[in-house]
């Protein structure tokens, strides 16, 4: 392997000609690799992103949810009256956004859920959908999270129904003497 070929030739030894071709060709490199393509796009590709609309975040869906649920409102006068759970989450959520899922009590949620749920049959909006995921949603992570703060109440109930108590040892070997002894079991029955 010769010395020539791995040293680079100066530009001042070249003929001009190929100092010219050598300068495009690094030019039209740049150019490929360093700025960004800005080429139009086409008329295929124009029509292609008409036609799905830029994606709507959380927040955007539960605003148009909470217009449309308003808007329902303002259109039948009477519907207020018939279904004041779903009217109180609608006040709720004009006056304090995403958070009235958080602020607003767990029953009342599942209540006003049920008559949004009523209303979906009558009503084909897609918002009042988004709305029924996002109470689904609330009252779901806000059950789990009771629960996992008050697993068992002060009051000796847990939120499962289960009364809890203690008990000495001698009185669990004696339960659980009578639930293992064949005895109990068949007796039991």
């Amino acid at each position: 392997m010769s010395n020539a070929a791995t040293t680079p030739v100066p530009l001042d030894g070249l003929p001009q000609s190929q100092v010219r071709s050598s300068s495009r060709a690094l030019r039209w490199i740049r150019a490929r690799l360093f700025s960004p393509a800005r080429t139009a796009p086409s008329k295929e590709t124009r029509s292609t992103l008409a036609n799905f609309p830029p994606p709507v975040g959380r927040g955007q869906a539960l605003r148009l949810a909470h217009r449309a649920l308003k808007d329902l409102f303002e259109k039948q006068e009477g519907l207020r009256q018939v279904l004041p759970h779903l009217s109180l989450l609608e006040r709720a959520l004009a006056r304090k956004g995403s958070k009235a899922l958080r602020r607003v009590a767990v029953h009342v949620l599942q209540r006003a859920l049920e008559q949004l749920e009523d209303l979906q049959y009558t009503e084909n909006n897609a918002h009042l959908a988004v709305l029924r995921t996002r109470l689904v949603e609330a009252i779901a992570l806000r059950s789990v999270s009771t629960i996992g703060r008050a697993g068992v109440r002060l009051s000796g109930q847990s939120t499962l129904g289960l009364e809890v108590k203690d008990a000495s040892q001698s009185a669990f070997n004696e339960a659980e003497q009578g639930w293992t002894s064949p005895m109990s079991l068949s007796s039991g029955r």
